[in-house]
């Protein structure tokens, strides 16, 4: 979901992997995972597999930062 506050939602598309914005209004809505074609549903699987993989350990903290 889009931060409230600011007006510009990022996106990367899936059919060539161009990344750009749009302005919050230009939104109609989102496709439901059910209703996208084969496709984009396995590109998608790449692409969060690869930023799952540069992002290993996001969650977890350092020694030094658990004060």
């Amino acid at each position: 979901m889009p931060n409230p506050i600011g007006t510009k939602v990022y996106y990367k598309r899936l059919s060539d992997g161009h990344e750009g914005y749009v302005r919050r209004h230009e939104i109609l809505g989102e496709i439901k995972p059910e209703c996208m074609p084969d496709w984009a549903v396995k590109k998608l699987a790449v692409l969060q597999a690869e930023k799952d993989t540069a992002q290993p350990n996001k969650d977890k903290k350092d020694k030094g930062d658990a004060r």
